[in-house]
């Protein structure tokens, strides 16, 4: 693959090939110069491309491409720097603006610029070259690897916002919860091979919810976007309670052990994780119009209510802490 991009990316000003770049030992300082000029020209070619967040599965392969010419290059600290610079530009260059234009606590967006905060979040913070350019290869690999046209559904902007007013007003959720970091909701058009949505916590601490549209095993199972939705907000009500989403206190899986998951205590952490999760989405559904999308019939109303009172002691947890 490296090969291959070196040829297509790096011509000499005649238009032969840059065959010249290996056996850069037997030509002119000159040539050597003007060669290494046009690689590093296409080389930030290439990371404007990428950086359009037109596609996501193409982002992958272009940050494959922009990672291997990075690598090689002679001046590849100069180049990821800039990466970084530019990512981040343009990945964020509203989200910053919204803040300043507004009081709201969470910031919404869709399609590209969904897609360029995703690859921000995933990349992580700039380091050294050899790190920051293994991580873009492994971010570039995981899209690839798991990112596929759309499904099922997908929730809407429209919704998010909808929802997140319903919680306001209900239980000044984002003020509660959200703290001083403005949570950022991706609605990112495609589906994932394993998830319907996901939370990341970026070096910020500031947390992502990625939305995606229903994958296959979704939509077999009957998931809605609007249940997916509440689930991840469940996920982010855990961190903001005990600063990781990782491990379930003993005393809670001690308490829905006892109401009606009698072997919660035998599974994993992380699959202890997603039970709360669930039972916090339903906590947060209880008394509202979303109600009739909570996914789990099977459970009964009391606990149901037994949900919403620890979705309640937590948000009281918060004010008091």
């Amino acid at each position: 693959m490296e090969n291959e991009y070196i040829q297509t990316a790096a011509v000499s000003s005649d238009g032969a090939s840059d065959d010249n770049i290996i056996i850069v030992g037997k030509i002119s300082k000159n040539k050597h110069s003007l060669i290494e000029g046009i690689v590093a020209l296409n080389i930030y070619d290439k990371m404007e491309e990428t950086l359009r967040f037109n596609d996501i599965i193409m982002c992958g392969q272009q940050l494959i491409e922009f990672a291997d010419a990075a690598r090689l290059a002679t001046n590849r600290r100069t180049i990821i720097k800039h990466f970084g610079e530019r990512l981040r530009q343009t990945a964020t260059t509203n989200y910053v603006f919204s803040r300043l234009d507004n009081n709201t606590r969470y910031y919404i967006c869709e399609k590209s610029e969904a897609i360029g905060m995703y690859i921000l979040f995933a990349i992580g913070a700039v380091h050294t070259p050899v790190k920051t350019l293994a991580n873009i290869k492994q971010t570039a690999n995981h899209i690839l690897a798991n990112y596929m046209e759309p499904v099922g559904e997908i929730i809407s902007m429209t919704t998010v916002s909808e929802i997140m007013e319903c919680l306001d007003s209900k239980y000044s959720f984002s003020e509660k919860v959200f703290n001083h970091d403005n949570i950022i909701f991706a609605i990112i058009p495609y589906s994932h091979r394993e998830f319907n949505s996901e939370c990341m916590i970026a070096d910020t601490n500031v947390p992502v919810v990625c939305l995606y549209h229903m994958n296959e095993r979704g939509v077999e199972q009957g998931a809605t976007p609007i249940a997916v939705f509440f689930h991840e907000l469940g996920h982010v009500l855990h961190i903001r309670c005990f600063g990781s989403p990782f491990r379930v206190p003993n005393d809670l899986v001690d308490f829905l052990s006892d109401l009606c998951f009698p072997t919660i205590k035998d599974i994993t952490e992380s699959e202890q994780n997603e039970i709360f999760a669930d039972v916090l989405s339903i906590g947060l559904m209880q008394g509202t119009k979303y109600g009739e999308y909570d996914l789990f019939k099977e459970i009964h109303s009391d606990d149901k209510r037994a949900f919403k009172a620890i979705v309640e002691k937590l948000l009281k947890k918060i004010e008091s802490d």
